[in-house]
């Protein structure tokens, strides 16, 4: 389910803060901390969170040391420890997990708030800004955006604005990504109707804000985000716009108001360095890989073990073998990334379009052409700002550029093939 928590000042428990958040990991054990599967004294299965490592050979009580347990979620004998759903092993992942992801959590929301912009005094004729901030807490930290918005009467712009509803428009914020734009304005087209109710003669939304954490980032988000500050602001009745985890399928399942299945969103692929990495830059710095497609996604971040990759060595690895892959005739490929156990799998089918996969979960089908053309644009997004910080003579660096231009022209002459030319 959803958690909509409203802005400080405007009712409901105020959140703990960052800095009381940050000293509570910083007065817990230091990690990172392990899920440890044990055997009691009875030789009954025992889940646990240690400081140290699973061995795989499930320890029998008393041969192994309890002053390396954080925390326990199974204890059978006695049964101390037992939880009513059964969730042993999932709540000891979600505590091992929750030692790295939060600190890394509370910097990721102090770098957003460094990048709001400042809100600027209303010219009279708009709304006060106010700001919404939705939050589903899913696998890995689940969704999460914040919208800042006021509005308007209808006519009292002075550029650019989109028409949602007869006299409701939405203003999109200053470099708003097309795709952001669109879910906004699902959002707002959800509520037009009670908005022309309760304001005949309309009015005009402006969005001044809306920004978000890239690691599980979906661009549906924003529609639950401008869904939430409306329902905020205005007192408006619940339309019934939903998410939801789906472990099955490994991904997000969104509903609308008229219930139609979730949306298929574009194959996207998003390499980053990893944030804690010291200066100076280098080719051999830890990254990630992030993508996500039409039925789920994948990403190397949070795992036990981690998952970290040489990212600017592992990006030519994955394209090098990719463009082999995609002109050979070959019915699979799996990706091999460098010092790390991340890996996707690619799958040809009958019809040509290929599958990707991870971990044996689809999460993507499209044409090699769009699979490619993925690539190619996470590729560039990355390399873009952050080859021109690496030494010229670098050898991550000239990998990486020789890569990118050779993947780049297969990708020009795969879109040429499949338009005939």
């Amino acid at each position: 389910m959803s958690e909509e928590h409203p802005p400080a000042g405007e009712g409901g428990e105020p959140e703990p803060g960052l800095d009381e958040i940050e000293e509570m990991c910083a007065m817990a054990t230091p990690g990172p901390w392990f899920v440890r599967d044990l055997d009691d004294s009875y030789a009954m299965n025992l889940r646990a969170v240690s400081t140290v490592a699973d061995t795989g050979r499930h320890e029998r009580w008393p041969d192994f040391d309890h002053g390396e347990l954080i925390a326990a979620t199974l204890v059978q004998e006695p049964r101390y420890v037992d939880c009513a759903d059964e969730r042993w092993d999932e709540n000891a992942a979600f505590i091992a997990m929750a030692r790295e992801a939060v600190p890394r959590l509370v910097k990721e929301v102090r770098r957003l708030r460094r990048l709001l912009p400042a809100v600027v005094p209303g010219d009279g004729r708009a709304t006060e800004t106010s700001t919404f901030a939705y939050r589903f807490h899913g696998p890995l930290g689940g969704l999460a955006a914040d919208l800042t918005a006021g509005c308007m009467s209808p006519g009292t712009e002075d550029g650019f604005f989109l028409q949602i509803d007869r006299q409701v428009r939405l203003i999109p914020h200053t470099g708003a990504h097309w795709r952001d734009v669109h879910w906004l304005a699902h959002g707002l087209a959800a509520h037009a109707a009670a908005l022309l109710s309760l304001h005949p003669g309309g009015l005009t939304v402006r969005v001044t804000s809306f920004t978000y954490p890239l690691a599980h980032y979906r661009p549906e988000v924003a529609a639950l985000a401008m869904d939430g500050w409306l329902r905020q602001q205005f007192d408006l009745p619940d339309r019934g716009l939903r998410v939801a985890f789906d472990a099955g399928q490994g991904g997000y399942l969104f509903q609308w108001v008229d219930g139609t299945a979730p949306s298929r969103t574009t194959l996207r692929f998003e390499f980053s360095v990893d944030e804690d990495e010291a200066p100076p830059p280098s080719g051999f710095d830890l990254g990630h890989m992030d993508v996500r497609g039409d039925r789920g996604e994948a990403s190397s971040r949070y795992r036990t073990p981690d998952q970290a990759m040489m990212i600017y060595l592992s990006l030519p690895l994955l394209m090098d073998d990719l463009r082999r892959f995609l002109a050979s005739r070959d019915r699979s490929f799996t990706t091999s990334a460098v010092d790390s156990s991340f890996s996707l799998t690619f799958r040809r089918g009958d019809d040509g379009s290929i599958e990707t996969v991870h971990d044996g979960t689809v999460i993507d089908r499209s044409s090699a052409e769009d699979l490619a053309s993925a690539v190619h644009t996470g590729a560039e997004r990355f390399a873009g700002p952050r080859l021109p910080l690496l030494p010229e003579d670098d050898a991550g660096r000239e990998d990486l550029e020789k890569s990118l231009a050779e993947f780049g022209d297969f990708v020009t002459r795969l879109a040429r093939g499949n338009a005939g030319e």
